[in-house]
């Protein structure tokens, strides 16, 4: 059932005539296994939605699976690489041998593209002895979401002078660029703030 170090001895049946020898047997711990692992959309009541490959940015997944451990009698802890560059446990079932574990990705990534990969390991070691573990994967991609304007608000201020705010929403974490674009007089601006004055006259 578990690792150890166990005496055996060999006899016959017949208790005038026997020979008795012991020999150490040395039972070996081994790591435990990772079976299929399943990575769930989440939908917007917190509930499983099915399986995926591919969610936006600001969503979020659940994942799933078992493992079948290297002893019946050994405690086991599952951690969660979820590709973004975070980590986080998941909860263990030791009755069932499964595990289970929500993320919400907060951005596709940094590489600028319109989608990210974002491979999932699961790693479950035993409790103890991190050196006995066992790892599945599931691919995960993560796409960009466009920002949408809420809304443009000119400000005068009491020397007359405008200011235009615009407002924006985004399910990620990315940084952005405004460019203000005037027909009279031409103006072809681009800033890294939702926050543009207008010279003096205009409008």
């Amino acid at each position: 059932l578990d690792e150890g170090c166990t005496p055996a001895q060999v006899d016959n049946n017949n208790p005038a005539r026997f020979a008795l020898a012991s020999l150490p047997v040395h039972v070996r711990n081994i790591a435990p296994t990772v079976g299929q692992v399943t990575v769930e959309a989440v939908d917007h009541e917190g509930e499983p939605a099915g399986e995926t490959t591919s969610i936006r940015e600001g969503e979020t997944v659940v994942v799933s699976g078992s493992f079948k451990p290297g002893s019946v009698l050994d405690q086991y802890a599952a951690t969660i690489n979820w590709g973004d560059g975070t980590t986080s446990p998941a909860v263990i079932d030791s009755a069932s041998r499964t595990f289970r574990a929500f993320h919400r990705y907060l951005d596709d990534g940094i590489s600028g593209t319109a989608d990210d990969p974002a491979p999932i390991v699961i790693t479950v070691s035993e409790v103890g002895d991190p050196s006995l573990f066992g790892q599945g994967t599931a691919p995960l991609t993560v796409s960009n979401v466009n920002p949408s304007i809420i809304s443009l608000v000119p400000v005068t201020a009491v020397n007359g002078q405008v200011t235009l705010i615009a407002t924006v929403a985004d399910p990620g974490n990315d940084h952005f660029s405004f460019r203000w674009l005037l027909s009279a007089p031409p103006i072809d601006v681009t800033t890294t703030t939702g926050t543009f004055v207008l010279p003096p006259g205009v409008p």
